[in-house]
């Protein structure tokens, strides 16, 4: 599922730009293909989806998500699967549509399938930025886009 806005109810369903990345790397977004791509819903619709894991492009959802009453029985915040993607200077994951998103394939890949990736994020996110950007991030720059609890901390 992925949460979009500071409640988590604006979403992208299957087969739209917003949540392309999902689709590319085999995932299954709950949400079913609409007219637009884009879609509110209820966490009572959440609830009934019941996402493994829930990606979100909001940090204040990320970090409050746990503490609302009505998404504690999801099993993807159950089981803390709720991933904040990374948005400097674009987004990982959507928002707006850059070449930010290649390097979202792999940050994705790392958190959906970890066994199987075996991805050195900060190593790629490194190669990544000194290629695209010309700058080489520092242990407190990667901190801050990986946020807490990165592989490598």
């Amino acid at each position: 599922y992925l949460a979009r806005g500071p409640e988590g109810i604006e979403t992208a369903a299957r087969g739209s730009i917003n949540a392309e990345i999902i689709d590319r790397l085999g995932g299954w977004n709950v949400v079913e293909a609409g007219p637009d791509g884009l879609a509110t819903v209820s966490p009572e619709q959440v609830q009934a989806w019941a996402p493994e894991v829930i990606v979100t492009i909001d940090a204040g959802f990320a970090a409050h998500v746990g503490a609302l009453p009505e998404w504690q029985g999801i099993p993807a915040v159950r089981d803390g699967r709720v991933y904040l993607a990374p948005s400097a200077p674009f987004g990982f994951i959507d928002s707006p549509p850059s070449v930010n998103r290649l390097i979202g394939l792999k940050w994705l890949a790392e958190k959906l399938y970890p066994d199987e990736a075996r991805i050195d994020i900060e190593a790629e996110v490194t190669r990544f930025y000194t290629l695209f950007y010309g700058v080489t991030p520092d242990r407190a720059a990667l901190d801050g886009l990986l946020g807490a609890g990165h592989p490598g901390e």
